[in-house]
C-alpha cells in the first residue's frame, strides 16, 4: 500500500442510509441468534471468498476481540486441511462457501444435510440469513473499493 490515503468510490452507507439501516438490522437480527465466535468465523470466511479486505480486517479483529485464537484465524482459508474447527464450525464454513461462491448451483444436498444435523432449525435459518446479509455487505464493499482503515 502506498502512503496516499485511499478513498472508496462512494460511501453508500451515507448516500442511502435507509438501505444501510435496513441491511444492518437484518444482519444484526440474524447474527444475534448464533454463537458469536462461530458467527465471526463465518463472516471472516465470507469476506475472504468475496475478496473484501475491509471485511476480513473487521471480522478477524472482532473474532480476536471475542477470544478467537490467531492460529484458528490464520487457518480459516484452509479449514478443510486442519483439525482446528469443530464439526459444527466446519458445517457452517461449508455452508458459507456453498452460498458464497457463485456459479456452482444450489447448496449441495450433503452440505445442507450436514448443516441441518449440526444446527437447530432456528439456528440454521439465522445462519442462512447471516451468510446472505454478509455477502450483500461484502459485495457492496468490494464494488466501491472499501479497504481496511
Amino acid at each position: 500500500m502506498s502512503d496516499v490515503a485511499y478513498e472508496p468510490r462512494m460511501e453508500p452507507r451515507q448516500v442511502a442510509p435507509q438501505l444501510n439501516t435496513a441491511l444492518a438490522a437484518l444482519h444484526d437480527k440474524a447474527v444475534g441468534f448464533l454463537d458469536p465466535l462461530l458467527t465471526e468465523l463465518v463472516l471472516v470466511r465470507a469476506a475472504q471468498l468475496n475478496g473484501n479486505a475491509h471485511g476480513v480486517d473487521v471480522h478477524t479483529a472482532a473474532a480476536a476481540g471475542k477470544g478467537e485464537s490467531d492460529r484458528r484465524l490464520h487457518a480459516i482459508t484452509v479449514w478443510r486441511q486442519t483439525d482446528l474447527f469443530t464439526p459444527k464450525e466446519r458445517a457452517a464454513l461449508e455452508l458459507t462457501e456453498a452460498m458464497t461462491v457463485t456459479g456452482r448451483g444450489p447448496v449441495p444436498d450433503a452440505v445442507w444435510e450436514e448443516a441441518r444435523a449440526r444446527f437447530s432449525e432456528g439456528e440454521l435459518a439465522h445462519l442462512l440469513f447471516s451468510i446472505a446479509s454478509a455477502n450483500a455487505v461484502n459485495q457492496v464493499d468490494v464494488a466501491v473499493g472499501r479497504r481496511p482503515e
